[in-house]
């Protein structure tokens, strides 16, 4: 009997459960062949090759590749298994209000400030007002747009309407915003100069394009120093909307901590604690999700306080808050 032929015909049998294999991943993960070719270290054609059983070279180092790239998805599949995931955007009470300040904004149209501290959940509610909305734009200052040119080359970045030529810049954004009733978010706006901020006003006047700045708690004071200034009357004379947060809310914290599932009463307590810190519901979040990590690893249905405390030690800094304990 031909040995060859018999090792042939079982490298080709446990190649095709390979193929097997890779097919049941592209079902799970709903994968394309050109990021599974990127993955392994393959060429799009070689791999296609490999796949469909039409390479004419050496199949082994494909083979191996393959191999390396179906213990990968396992690794990442034993990480997701223990990881947890924090519930998806929840409708808290500060939410609504913020997303109702937007909608007032968008179709009024007017201009809106919301300032308030970190971690209370603005950006997340604007995203979830832009993903349900149209003509949506959120635009992240930093300190690279203190200058008004700077700030309108980003927001024709986020608008895409910067491969028009020929004419100024803010009339192209302009007549990109005129008729589409739509609203821009500037996230962490503290960042504008006052130049920028103007410009902003401009465009509003001219397009009707609702505008909400949206950042720290210092924003309040910088638009509140404006309107004390005759110089800028215009734009405070124009500021319909105007939410002001100094933390979260009890029933933010309630509805993110019932989001999460079952909690017992000293867990809820220990996360209250946390949410009055600093970094408010966005650290809750994060020591939870970090606690409920520790929980499944150690085969555990559900977070214990010990949990909490051990991922308060490990991800955040200073003390554990002190916190009630629930009367027995």
């Amino acid at each position: 009997m031909n040995m060859a032929v018999i090792d042939k015909g079982n490298a080709e049998m446990a190649r095709e459960e390979l193929r097997a294999r890779v097919r049941a991943e592209i079902a799970r993960l709903g994968l394309s062949q050109k990021v599974i070719a990127d993955q392994s270290g393959m060429s799009g054609g070689t791999f296609s090759a490999w796949f469909n059983g039409t390479y004419k070279g050496v199949y082994e180092t494909y083979d191996a590749l393959i191999v390396k790239w179906l213990e990968s998805c396992s690794a990442r599949s034993r990480i997701r298994a223990v990881r947890a995931r924090a519930p998806e955007f929840v409708h808290t009470h500060t939410a609504r209000k913020l997303m109702a300040l937007m909608e007032a904004a968008q179709y009024g149209p007017e201009l809106g400030v919301v300032a308030g501290a970190a971690g209370v959940g603005k950006t997340m509610a604007a995203k979830a007002y832009a993903g349900q909305n149209p003509n949506v734009w959120i635009i992240t200052a930093d300190e690279s747009m203190k200058s008004a040119a700077a700030t309108l080359i980003e927001i024709e970045d986020v608008l895409g309407c910067s491969s028009e030529r020929g004419s100024r810049r803010v009339r192209r954004v302009e007549r990109f915003l005129e008729g589409r009733q739509g609203l821009i978010i500037i996230d962490e706006a503290q960042f504008l100069s006052t130049k920028a901020i103007e410009q902003l006003r401009s465009i509003f006047d001219k397009t009707q394009t609702g505008i909400v700045f949206m950042g720290n708690a210092p924003l309040n004071d910088r638009f509140g120093a404006l309107g004390r200034l005759p110089d800028h009357a215009q734009l405070f004379s124009r500021i319909d909307e105007w939410e002001i947060i100094k933390g979260p809310v009890s029933q933010d914290v309630d509805a993110i901590l019932d989001a999460w599932g079952e909690l017992d009463s000293d867990v809820r307590e220990a996360c209250r604690a946390v949410a009055v810190q600093q970094g408010a519901l966005r650290s809750m979040n994060k020591v939870l999700l970090k606690a409920s990590t520790m929980a499944r690893v150690h085969n555990a249905e559900t977070i214990s306080v010990d949990d909490v405390k051990a991922a308060w030690k490990k991800h955040m800094t200073g003390e554990m808050p002190v916190f009630r304990r629930a009367a027995a």
